[in-house]
């Protein structure tokens, strides 16, 4: 099994349009497995502000720490 992997965005009917460079793809082979991946903007800022958390008190941060 071959992998493409690439972003879309869907129009106001919900409808999805391939890259135009996969459209070869499409006529040459018949069958394909489709995954949906979709943007969890929420889980991505609590993964990162979560990081950041953990990450701990930076040297740089001690600047601040005389003001």
């Amino acid at each position: 099994m071959q992998a493409y992997e690439f972003q879309i965005e869907t129009s106001e009917k919900g409808e999805v349009m391939f890259p135009q460079q996969f459209q070869q793809i499409l006529k040459e082979r018949k069958k394909a497995r489709v995954i949906l991946l979709f943007e969890d903007e929420e889980a991505n800022w609590k993964r990162f502000t979560s990081e950041a958390f953990f990450a701990g008190y930076a040297e740089k941060d001690a600047a601040y720490d005389n003001l």
